[in-house]
């Protein structure tokens, strides 16, 4: 199964995000891939989390080598990538879904709206709220705003919240905390 976390305003909610469902996935499953460019600091942890760099100049073509690469080392795989990628054929063939994370603003979420209106995926795309704090309220929240730009986009049912600096100390010596979500 390979997930690509992508943003259409930028990386570092895709990259914060990506990295805690393959944290998630390494405690539900036992082991997971995180796929993402050399800029992206991945914490040091003692589950199974592997971590496959590729270079932030690389082409689609080798980014869907190494995904595929990842792919058949078993586990999920949990993609960090730009967006560039997400629209390239080789990328897109080996996705299962896509997570468009969306920032806090209004614009942000008008962006996101546009950005999947405009480039349409075999796969389902997902929008995340990032940087909303509140837990389960500001994830309905989110949903609601997003259903009003676009009625068929589906929502994933939690967001992320901003990184404090406890968090952000933190994440050098461990894996991050966890991901509050709102009711299924």
């Amino acid at each position: 199964m390979l997930i690509a976390f992508s943003g259409a305003s930028g990386r570092t909610d895709a990259s914060h995000a990506s990295l805690l469902a393959a944290h998630a996935a390494t405690v539900a499953d036992g082991a997971a891939t995180l796929l993402a460019s050399e800029r992206v600091a991945v914490p040091g942890s003692r589950t199974g989390l592997r971590h496959v760099r590729f270079r932030e100049t690389a082409s689609a073509g080798e980014v869907a080598r190494a995904a595929e690469a990842c792919l058949r080392g078993g586990g999920p795989v949990f993609a960090d990538l730009p967006s560039r990628h997400l629209r390239a054929g080789a990328v897109r063939a080996l996705l299962d879904a896509s997570v468009l994370v969306v920032g806090p603003h209004a614009a942000d979420e008008r962006e996101a709206a546009a950005w999947r209106a405009a480039h349409t995926t075999p796969v389902p795309t997902w929008y995340l709220g990032c940087r909303r704090a509140g837990g389960a309220p500001a994830a309905a929240r989110f949903a609601a705003a997003m259903a009003l730009l676009d009625p068929d986009g589906p929502t994933l049912p939690c967001a992320v919240p901003p990184l404090g600096r406890g968090e952000a100390s933190g994440r050098p010596t461990g894996p991050p905390e966890g991901m509050p979500c709102g009711s299924r």
